[in-house]
């Protein structure tokens, strides 16, 4: 794969969990079950071997999809922290690190960075039917949409132009 060679395995890594990262800082924006939390991984796990929408592919996404469906590899980063507290931010840094990279060396770096924060919209969408105890699905909706445009300002873009 021509895309896969011009990044370290270590680059590559990341750009493969970036989807993964990305579902990570809406999880923690809102508190949620586990169950919760599971689906909406997994929604972002399923969503690298989706289809993207005709004209919003590039070839480094085309590259990650294949790779994620040609079967196991890394989609998880290998050092994440322990105390949950700190998931979330350590998401979005891994998310501004991802950024970086697509910056430095992805001349398709906006395509990219939008089909994450589209991941990331999906992710958003997800959420429990029963309301947690002081807490309401508005809440729910506006922690989702900030937490979307804290990601979409580490990308360098606006939501509204995703």
């Amino acid at each position: 794969m021509p895309t896969q060679i011009a990044y370290t395995p270590a680059e590559w890594a990341l750009l493969l969990g970036a989807p993964a990262l990305t579902a990570l800082v809406l999880i923690h924006a809102a508190p949620c079950s586990p169950r919760l939390a599971d689906r909406k991984l997994s929604l972002a796990i399923a969503a690298m071997t989706e289809p993207v929408r005709q004209g919003a592919t590039s070839e480094l996404i085309q590259a990650v999809m294949d790779t994620v469906r040609a079967g196991p590899a890394a989609r998880w980063p290998a050092a994440y922290p322990r105390d949950l507290g700190e998931v979330g931010q350590w998401a979005l840094a891994g998310c501004r690190q991802v950024a970086a990279l697509l910056a430095q060396k992805a001349p398709e770096a906006e395509a990219y960075a939008r089909w994450l924060i589209s991941i990331g919209k999906q992710v958003a969408l997800v959420h429990e039917h029963h309301s947690r105890q002081g807490y309401s699905s508005e809440t729910h909706n506006e922690r989702q949409h900030l937490a979307l445009e804290v990601l979409a300002a580490a990308f360098d873009m606006s939501i509204s132009t995703t």
